[in-house]
C-alpha cells in the first residue's frame, strides 16, 4: 500500500514541479497551515515569479528570496537560510 501511495505523491508533485499552475488552484488555497517559501534570486529550478505565484495562493504562506543564491542556498548560505528556517519555525511551533 505504502508504494502506491508514494507512486501517486510523486506523480502529483511532479506535475506540480513541472508546471506548477497545473497543480488544481482550490486544493492549493486550501492549504492552512504555515508555509514557507524559500528560494535564491538565481533559483535553477523555480523562477522568482513561480515562487510568487505559489506565495499568492497559499493563504498562510510565507516568502523569503535569498539574494545571489541558487537552488542550493542551503549550501551556499547555511547561516542566512538556517536562520530564516529557524525563526519560521519557531514562531509556528
Amino acid at each position: 500500500m505504502g508504494k502506491i501511495i508514494g507512486k501517486k505523491l510523486l506523480q502529483d508533485i511532479s506535475k506540480m514541479w513541472c508546471d506548477p499552475e497545473a497543480f488544481p488552484k482550490e486544493e492549493i488555497e486550501n492549504i492552512n497551515d504555515p508555509i514557507l517559501i524559500l528560494a535564491g534570486d538565481h533559483d535553477e529550478a523555480s523562477s522568482i515569479d513561480e515562487c510568487v505565484k505559489m506565495f499568492k495562493l497559499i493563504p498562510n504562506a510565507e516568502l523569503a528570496i535569498i539574494p545571489k543564491a541558487g537552488h542550493d542556498v542551503y549550501e551556499t548560505k547555511p547561516e542566512l537560510f538556517n536562520s530564516i528556517v529557524l525563526e519560521f519555525l519557531l514562531r509556528h511551533k
